[in-house]
């Protein structure tokens, strides 16, 4: 697996950057290896003073398919899911706190994996239309940051 596991731990003013981060994304438009799901966690672990996981990828992608053969080389499954556990440990969704990031399955009956950011009782994700905010209680897994 190229994808590594991520070092980041959660400075004194997390709460802020939290809030800083979202805000500067509610204009974000969706593009594919540049401001997609998974770019966006990486993006928040940046800002959280992580090395940019994503960095070797971005801008390597260009729409959907690309992005299913970007995550089939880098996992087993092909899962965006399983890149995330390469990165973070996983917890309890029960467990999952803001700042954390939850994954969510949108669609009909649960065609699309999209990963986030906990904000609270929502979770935050770059979407097709830009930024979307999901109940919290729509997660199925959940990845600790710091």
């Amino acid at each position: 697996m190229i994808i590594a596991p991520v070092a980041v731990a959660r400075p004194a003013d997390w709460p802020e950057r939290l809030a800083a981060f979202v805000a500067s994304h509610r204009e974000t438009r969706f593009a594919w290896g540049r401001h997609d799901c998974l770019c966006f966690v990486a993006d928040w672990l940046a800002a959280l003073g992580a090395a940019d996981p994503m960095a070797p990828w971005r801008g390597r992608y260009h729409d959907g398919g690309d992005a299913d053969l970007f995550l089939s080389a880098q996992t087993a499954t092909g899962d965006v899911f399983e890149a995330l556990d390469h990165w973070l440990p996983r917890r309890p969704v029960r467990e999952a706190r803001r700042g954390d990031v939850a994954g969510l399955t949108i669609g009909a009956p649960s065609d699309t994996r999209l990963v986030g950011l906990v904000i609270g009782p929502r979770v935050v994700a770059i979407g097709f239309d830009g930024l979307v905010a999901v109940p919290l209680s729509r997660a199925i897994a959940a990845w600790g940051v710091g």
